[in-house]
């Protein structure tokens, strides 16, 4: 059943003034051309750290995976081929196992593939109708996984739990939204989703609760550019995390719930438009503070990228969290309260 519409609260904040600028250099790009629009990142139990991307082309239409600790340019350990994509997320921890969601644009189907072999469980999908444009997922307090997706007028959120020796997909909701989302973020620790709308410069927020209830959309702050991609950054516990907005040729760096602290003004690329940004804060070899990962297009480059976090978390004096894992953090223990 429709839902009603989202409400919306007052503007905390607007970007304005000076702030800390720090260059974030390019570390990595991928090989070859790739219609890229939203990233998502791999935290192994064992084995390397993946980098998970989109193919929005017609006849490559997918999703593709490289070693995020790769050298660069980094080359596909696999591609699947499952029609025009342009949204990956994670889930972790569903009976043990780790998986990708997906959902191409040519089927609708909202699929599963067990991670980190990348295969897919035929019997855990949801074919959901409609021109998806951003997709999250959750797990809960009580440990529960959730998938939301969203589009141009509405937003739809998904129970992920086991069955037998399989898994399922069960709609939970579906409700009306403002305008269409093209970004979206989670934050364990303040129990919100992040969205930011297609072209705007406005990023909203909802409290995540284990409800049948529509969620009201509040409005956290507003900046002068458009909005391409919104990711957040766990922070120790007993710190406030941080929300990354990216904005075409930088990323704004926000201590939450709306504090700027500065900037990151990406280096490498001419002409950069980034976007679909997310994370991999653990410590790697080539990344010992962890890395940002990003859609990219620019002079020569059509794929996705990699900065290490290296110099850009110290340049706006934040507090490196390379402990951080999905796995332990979203556990309710862990939740920062």
């Amino acid at each position: 059943m429709m839902r009603p519409l989202l409400t919306l609260a007052a503007v905390v904040g607007f970007q304005s003034g000076f702030v800390t600028a720090v260059s974030l250099n390019v570390s990595a790009l991928t090989s070859g051309e790739v219609e890229s629009d939203w990233t998502t990142t791999y935290y192994p139990s064992a084995g390397e750290p993946l980098l998970l991307g989109n193919d929005g082309g017609a006849s490559t239409g997918g999703f593709h995976v490289w070693d995020l600790n790769g050298d660069a340019p980094l080359e596909p350990s696999k591609s699947l081929f499952t029609g025009r994509a342009k949204l990956v997320s994670t889930l972790y921890d569903i009976g043990g196992k780790d998986y990708l969601v997906s959902i191409p644009m040519t089927t609708s189907e909202l699929a599963l593939y067990e991670l980190p072999a990348v295969s897919k469980v035929d019997d855990a999908s949801y074919v959901a109708l409609g021109d998806w444009s951003a997709l999250c997922t959750w797990k809960s307090p009580s440990k529960n996984n959730y998938i939301f997706i969203f589009g141009k007028t509405e937003g739809i959120q998904f129970l992920v739990r086991e069955a037998g020796d399989t898994i399922e997909v069960l709609r939970v909701q579906t409700f009306n939204i403002p305008a269409e989302m093209a970004g979206c973020a989670v934050s364990q620790a303040e129990s919100k989703l992040f969205l930011s709308p297609d072209g705007g410069n406005k990023l909203y927020a909802f409290d995540l609760a284990e409800s049948t209830k529509a969620p009201e959309l509040s409005l956290i702050g507003e900046v002068e550019d458009e909005i391409t991609g919104v990711a957040v950054y766990v922070s120790k516990k007993g710190s406030k995390d941080y929300l990354l907005v990216a904005l075409e040729k930088s990323v704004s760096v926000y201590e939450y719930p709306w504090t700027l602290v500065g900037s990151w003004e990406l280096a490498g690329v001419e002409e950069p438009e980034i976007q679909g940004i997310s994370l991999y804060q653990a410590s790697t070899s080539k990344y010992p503070e962890g890395a940002l990962a990003y859609a990219v297009e620019g002079e020569d480059v059509l794929g996705f990228g990699l900065s290490s976090l290296e110099n850009a978390l110290s340049g706006l004096n934040i507090e490196p969290n390379v402990d951080y894992n999905p796995e332990i953090w979203m556990d309710a223990s862990s939740i920062r309260l």
